[in-house]
């Protein structure tokens, strides 16, 4: 990636849910102890969430903001400000919590002219360097959102891709009960043409939610609705790039108690 443009650029977490689907939870969610890369056969833990700060870092995003509620502090204590992974890392706070939608919005002023990166800080992937080549796809395409695409271990709990015909992506499924669907998307670039898209988006559903017509906002919702509006999307299929979402109870229990070789 040229140096040169490494400061258009910026990577975001949000990290302002309630982690309900795991209330037995001693800390935050994004900073529950994960097994790190072992290093001379001896097995040390690092907080979930800076696996996806490591892999904003290969890609030379080292602007990175997550976004946190009010009461989620012992985030700030144990991740800093992230120059033990090589970033500058910064917290924005938001009052609005009706999904992650909401959260990446408030970083909306310091981001809104840049190419924006985003992933979840419960979810850990390889390859870990995914963000390189969704950069790469955005600037040889000039699209304005590029997905990072992997096979879906469990559709009912995912955004599920569908494609037409010629490839292109035709629609985002929110989590369906029942899918054939293969591919989920779990990372994403995009451009301020997009930024500014959501930004004027969620302005006009608030009301729907503050009413309760609506009940929880998702990415892939807005994905949704700007592929109707002809939003130009893109994608990046990593066929052998596997994940693992710790924020349901099943997956955590599995890196506790049969941890997958590519995350030892």
């Amino acid at each position: 990636m040229n140096i040169n443009i490494v400061n258009k650029y910026a990577g975001l977490i949000p990290a302002a849910g309630r982690a309900s689907r795991l209330p037995n939870l001693s800390c935050s969610k994004e900073i529950y102890p994960v097994p790190a890369p072992a290093k001379k056969n001896v097995q040390k833990f690092t907080p979930v969430s800076s696996y996806l700060i490591q892999s904003y870092k290969m890609a030379s995003v080292n602007n990175v903001k997550m976004i946190l509620r009010e009461g989620k502090e012992d985030i700030l204590e144990t991740l800093g400000n992230g120059q033990r992974y090589g970033v500058q890392l910064s917290y924005l706070y938001t009052k609005i919590f009706y999904g992650p939608p909401y959260s990446l919005d408030a970083a909306y002023s310091d981001v809104k002219n840049k190419i924006v990166a985003i992933g979840f800080p419960d979810i850990l992937f390889t390859p870990r360097d995914a963000f390189v080549s969704l950069f790469n796809k955005q600037e040889q395409t000039q699209a304005d959102v590029v997905l990072g695409l992997f096979v879906a271990p469990h559709p009912h709990k995912m955004d599920m891709v569908e494609f037409d015909s010629a490839g292109n992506i035709k629609c985002i499924q929110i989590k369906p009960s029942q899918s054939s669907l293969k591919w989920t998307w779990i990372l994403a670039v995009w451009s301020p043409v997009f930024t500014e898209f959501m930004h004027q988006s969620l302005k006009k559903l608030l009301p729907e939610f503050e009413s309760k017509q609506r009940q929880e906002c998702h990415v892939g919702t807005i994905f949704q609705f700007a592929l109707e509006e002809g939003i130009r999307f893109d994608y990046v299929h990593f066929d052998d790039g596997e994940l693992i979402d710790i924020g349901t109870p099943d997956d955590l229990h599995r890196v506790e108690h049969s941890c997958p070789d590519w995350l030892k």
